[in-house]
């Protein structure tokens, strides 16, 4: 199954809005999707800080900040 991960931390608006769309888009296509609060991690805390969220597909960085349906549909076909 293709891993989709979506690094958040909590009180992040944009972060709820891509686990809204992800989960959505998991309905519908073949793919899992694996939440990971950056705050839990200080190496994904400095790495990323402010500029989340980041959604990774299968490895390779995908968005930041702005979640796009059609281009995760896109990726998803390739992989």
């Amino acid at each position: 199954m293709r891993q989709v991960v979506l690094y958040t931390r909590p009180n992040c608006h944009l972060c709820e809005d891509a686990k809204n769309q992800l989960n959505l888009a998991a309905s519908q296509l073949s793919f899992s999707v694996n939440e990971i609060n950056i705050e839990d991690d200080p190496v994904l805390l400095v790495k990323y800080g402010q500029d989340v969220p980041v959604v990774t597909v299968q490895g390779q960085e995908a968005f930041r900040h702005h979640f796009d349906g059609v281009k995760l549909r896109a990726l998803l076909a390739m992989n």
